[in-house]
């Protein structure tokens, strides 16, 4: 047993003698408009990854019963986008179609 306490000993030493390594801070924001765009920034991102998150739950209608007993809960789709109103085209005109009246 004091064969393999002397090791765990001497490493402990070697650790506690070390110096530890501080990190650099990071500069602090001086002005009272660097601390709000900050904060800005932040609330911005949060409220971008809440939305996401709840844009992600898939959304389900009332459930409904049928006559037989079974249940159907069904998933709501997203809406579709609008599609724009196009005005219709006339077909091409070919050779041999063009009448006089």
């Amino acid at each position: 047993m004091q064969a393999l306490r002397a090791p765990a000993l001497a490493l402990a030493l070697l650790l506690a003698t070390t110096p530890a390594v501080a990190e650099d801070p990071k500069p602090k924001p001086q002005t009272q408009e660097e601390v709000e765009r900050l904060a800005r920034e932040a609330a911005e991102k949060l409220i971008f990854a809440l939305s996401s998150m709840l844009a992600a739950i898939p959304q389900y209608e009332m459930p409904e019963v049928l006559p037989n007993g079974d249940i159907i809960i069904r998933r709501k789709l997203p809406p579709a986008p609008e599609l724009e109103e196009r005005p219709e085209k006339a077909p091409p005109k070919l050779p041999g179609d063009e009448t006089e009246t």
